[in-house]
């Protein structure tokens, strides 16, 4: 039988767990025990080099991009694009739905 690591064993259960079911959830119980048996101080300093080195926008950027976000929905051309996908059914269930990027022309 072939042993398979851990980082596999963990894609493999997260990529068949259900689309509801957390990271944590779906990772092997002795990972999570051993995660959980650090120090809070140590698992915040981790996560914050994983966030630095993963280039993720500071605050003030996510604020700034959020307001240019909600600046462009005033726009008379988003306006009229927005009417227009909703009419061809836009949130709501059915084809236009399940193949948004097809109707978008992004596909």
């Amino acid at each position: 039988m072939q042993q398979l690591s851990s980082s596999l064993v963990v894609k493999t259960a997260c990529a068949n767990a259900g689309p509801l079911t957390s990271f944590t959830e779906c990772m092997p119980s002795w990972l999570n025990a051993a995660i959980a048996s650090f120090e809070k101080k140590a698992i915040t300093e981790a996560k914050r080099l994983v966030n630095r080195s993963s280039l993720l926008p500071d605050d003030a950027s996510l604020v700034a991009a959020g307001e240019t976000f909600i600046h462009m929905l005033t726009w008379p051309e988003t306006r009229s694009r927005i009417a227009k996908i909703l009419e061809q059914g836009f949130q709501k269930p059915g084809d236009f739905e399940l193949r948004l990027g097809h109707h978008l022309g992004i596909e």
